[in-house]
């Protein structure tokens, strides 16, 4: 969101200001979430990654069999 879009609606500054203020507030909730969700997403992918290592490893020993 930028300061002259708000100016432009006839807000004051200090109006402004405290938009901008609870819109960060706001972003930055946001972003902590996603990179929450992205290191979620790292890790099941890596734990995918060992199981489908255990699951060939299972595979060649029970081949033999």
């Amino acid at each position: 969101m930028q300061r002259e879009f708000l100016q432009n609606l006839g807000l004051s500054d200090e109006q402004v200001q405290a938009v901008l203020t609870q819109h960060g507030k706001s972003t930055n909730e946001i972003k902590g979430k996603l990179a929450q969700a992205e290191e979620q997403v790292a890790d099941l992918q890596n734990q995918i990654g060992d199981r489908d290592k255990q699951l060939k490893k299972l595979e060649k020993t029970v081949g033999d069999n």
